[in-house]
């Protein structure tokens, strides 16, 4: 059985930025991933603040998008409603930034 851990948008920020002693770390971990070794959780709200889903703060370069993108599919990230019913990357997807909003006003 996988260990399931959570990760927020800070972790994955410091992954982008190739933040020196986190980075190296974060790394390891996916690669942990993906040997099928560990499940990544996260909240839509924090792939929201990644991506840069409109009304969000630009926390990554726009030629950077695609590589943040095909991260995320990965199946071992686990997307969360913030409320806590699991959603699939691609349904998560589907959903409007107006959603991820409404959401937020819940926490």
């Amino acid at each position: 059985m996988s260990e399931v851990i959570y990760f927020d948008s800070c972790t994955f920020l410091a992954w982008l930025k190739d933040e020196v002693g986190r980075a190296d770390v974060i790394t390891q971990l996916f690669d942990e991933a993906n040997n099928g070794r560990l499940k990544i959780v996260t909240s839509t709200l924090t792939i929201a603040e990644v991506l840069d889903i409109q009304g969000f703060k630009n926390p990554i370069p726009v030629e950077d998008r695609d590589a943040v993108n095909a991260l995320f599919k990965n199946e071992w990230i686990i997307p969360k409603g913030v409320i806590g019913w699991p959603l699939s990357f691609d349904e998560w997807w589907r959903a409007k930034a107006d959603d991820a909003k409404d959401e937020a006003k819940w926490l």
